[in-house]
């Protein structure tokens, strides 16, 4: 099956609807979803799906950003109401917000008409993944993608490497700009200098959270010997648990979808501004890192363990660079 990508860009209706404020279902509307449309040849969404046959049902497990790590499940019906004909929705985007359309990645909380949202999924294999752009970034992205998506309001097409790659460096670019205009507008804490303990405890709990899952952690330090598989730092304190495809559960916790890496180096791997190239085990920077520190990354060999069996997979190292923006 041929990688897809799917894209709707959303109305003033759509947009009130994903925030709750449509009208509510008895009235005739149904609040807190994004409106896909009507299943057709020119828009399968079905087929995009993989949604069997007499299904009006559908959940997509595990969707992930385009960028970083985070996922969530996707809820879709295409029930039909009334006499209308079958429209496919995904459900329930107020309080179960995808990560992807969450306002701490950007994503509006007002409607501006001339700047409308582009919400996407992209199917990659297997693998679903969710992103949105806004209309007036459309037309710095390739050529052929800005064609396919102002051809039309919403649809399904062919996804081609280089659109994925286009995306994720526009939404890396818009994460850091979002995530600097919430740091600029939140209000500072109350900060009460005869009461630290909370606050340590806090920050404690976050660098733990940072560093990973203790166990598997703890088997990547042993398997490196504590050091930075990509820049060899020996510091433990700022060596993080990285997961080389995502973190799906337990049974994604293996040494063979693992890497120790130093704390910014893991953020940056994790954008795909830094991969593995999975035939030479050369590392391979994005162009946006050009000038930095970290272009002298590029061609360095990745450190594995001395046992084989505590290496690296390379099928999840090419799944990772497959995905990147790297060069």
């Amino acid at each position: 099956m041929a990688d897809e990508l799917l894209w709707k860009f959303l109305t003033l209706n759509d947009h009130n609807s994903i925030h709750g404020h449509g009208a509510q279902a008895r009235s005739g509307g149904g609040a807190m979803h994004i409106a896909l449309g009507v299943d057709s040849t020119r828009f399968p969404v079905r087929a995009f799906l993989g949604v069997p046959p007499g299904q009006d049902t559908h959940v997509v497990p595990a969707v992930r950003c385009l960028v970083g790590r985070s996922q969530a499940s996707l809820r879709l019906s295409g029930r039909t109401r009334g006499t209308r004909r079958a429209e496919w929705i995904i459900q329930d985007q107020r309080r179960n917000r995808h990560p992807a359309w969450d306002q701490s990645v950007g994503f509006p909380t007002a409607f501006v008409p001339k700047d409308r949202p582009i919400v996407m999924l992209l199917r990659v294999g297997n693998d679903y993944l969710a992103h949105w752009v806004p209309e007036s970034g459309v037309r710095a992205l390739p050529t052929s993608l800005a064609k396919a998506l102002l051809a039309r309001e919403k649809g399904v097409v062919p996804l081609q490497r280089a659109w994925t790659t286009a995306l994720r460096q526009m939404a890396g670019q818009s994460r850091v700009a979002a995530l600097g205009a919430v740091g600029a507008t939140s209000p500072a804490p109350t900060f009460n200098p005869s009461d630290p303990t909370d606050g340590r405890r806090k920050i404690l709990a976050e660098v733990v959270r940072r560093q990973g899952q203790q166990q598997f952690r703890k088997a990547l330090l042993a398997a490196y010997a504590g050091r930075c598989a990509i820049t060899g730092t020996p510091i433990e304190v700022i060596l993080e648990a990285a997961h080389i495809t995502p973190y799906l559960g337990p049974r994604t916790n293996t040494l063979a979808n693992g890497l120790l890496l130093r704390a910014d180096i893991h953020t940056l791997f994790d954008l795909g501004l830094i991969a593995v190239d999975p035939t030479t085990r050369r590392i391979r920077v994005a162009a946006r890192l050009r000038g930095t520190k970290y272009e002298a990354l590029r061609g360095r060999r990745l450190r594995r363990p001395d046992l084989a069996g505590n290496r690296p997979s390379r099928d999840a190292l090419k799944s990772h660079f497959d995905d990147s923006s790297v060069e």
